[in-house]
């Protein structure tokens, strides 16, 4: 029995030692689905008198708030004769397994406690052929580690306590190492928001507050660059300059202009998902109009900074804020934009919006801020 606990403990020390070569971080923020083998080690002297078992368990789970993952567990699991004639089990497990995230993450390595309870049912298949439904608790420390934006690699080793109904009171109640190995795939997929201009727009006429020289513009009101209303005397491109004050009269729709027509200088925010670097949908339509404006005026540069939360390492933070100002640098390229009209700096985690107490604070930190400036 030693030597099973023993080969069990480094078997699961072994899992943790690999987490280190992953390049993709595991946050579960919605619904997802795992597959686990699992191998749990009989005590054939006392509790249970069978050899190890061997199975697989099939589990939903769901982010309840951010440091709480609630996972329901279905399980089935083989126990051979320990010797020749002697009992064999057949056993189903269903519960429900409370995760709970508060370990710091280091990258792409998620730790986190485990502790849960259901029912077990044992079915002897020799004699003397017993069927009992039992009751069944475990604690432990399980891992996931990152693989791609949905697919983790998920262990765990678990402590396990089988409490016997009493037509099996000739035995102890089993006491049993377990662990798993195995996947898991979200269905949530990471979000990417655009957000609104940095410094917040009162009067919702499309010029930010630090801009806005008149702040209570009537609703519906044309304004100009600085949001003050004008009186148009036609305007083709409808960026709210007049056309007969438009120097640049083909401004693409949705492109913030100066007073006079031509794409203004300006802050742009793509937030990303955690540890991801992959712009969705809307953000792409975002770059797309930073894109025309890029090429509308030769002489207008973009600067990409780059930034990340404080979860991790400061150095895999610095990477990753790498990777996500050259994921824009890229998209922009691609979009016919000269590669020398685009900068990108990397500050990781050293400039924070906000303290990161919160899942929605630390989301504003992970962040690209585009600057539009005339050099």
């Amino acid at each position: 029995m030693f030597k099973k606990s023993a080969l069990a403990l480094m078997t699961g020390a072994g899992l943790f030692a690999t987490a280190g070569v992953a390049h993709a971080a595991a946050n579960q923020t919605g619904w997802a689905l795992s597959l686990l083998g699992q191998y749990t080690i009989a005590d054939d002297d006392t509790d249970r008198p069978t050899d190890d078992g061997m199975g697989v368990r099939f589990g939903v789970s769901k982010a309840i708030g951010s440091w709480l993952v609630l996972e329901g567990l279905v399980g089935y699991q083989e126990f051979d004769a320990a010797t020749a004639g002697g009992l064999q089990q057949d056993e189903y497990t269903l519960g429900v397994d409370y995760q709970f995230h508060l370990l710091p993450s280091l990258g792409a390595v998620h730790p986190y406690l485990i502790a849960g309870f259901g029912g077990v049912r044992t079915s002897d298949l020799t004699a003397p052929n017993r069927t009992t439904t039992d009751f069944g608790a475990a604690a432990g420390l399980g891992i996931d580690i990152g693989l791609s934006e949905r697919w983790d690699l998920t262990a765990d080793l678990k402590h396990r306590w089988v409490f016997w109904d009493e037509t099996r009171r000739n035995n102890a109640d089993p006491k049993e190492i377990q662990f798993g190995i195995g996947v898991s795939y979200g269905l949530t997929g990471p979000q990417v928001v655009v957000a609104a201009p940095v410094d917040g727009d009162a009067d919702g006429d499309g010029v930010p507050n630090s801009l806005d020289r008149c702040p209570n513009t009537r609703p519906g009101a044309v304004v100009d660059a600085y949001g003050c209303e004008v009186t148009a005397v036609g305007d083709a491109d409808g960026d709210g300059v007049p056309d007969n004050m438009d120097k640049c009269p083909n401004t693409p729709a949705g492109t913030r202009v100066d007073g006079e027509g031509c794409p203004a200088p300006e802050t742009i925010v793509i937030y990303f998902a955690f540890d991801s670097s992959e712009l969705n949908g809307p953000a792409r339509n975002a770059l797309d109009i930073v894109a025309a404006n890029l090429k509308e005026r030769s002489y207008v540069v973009a600067i990409a900074n780059g930034h990340a939360d404080r979860t991790g390492t400061e150095e895999y933070n610095q990477a990753l804020s790498q990777r996500r100002a050259q994921a824009v640098a890229d998209y922009l390229t691609s979009k016919g934009v000269p590669a020398g009209q685009l900068r990108t700096r990397a500050f990781g985690e050293t400039r924070p919006v906000n303290e990161g107490r919160t899942p929605e604070e630390r989301a504003r930190n992970r962040r690209v801020e585009i600057n539009l400036i005339e050099e």
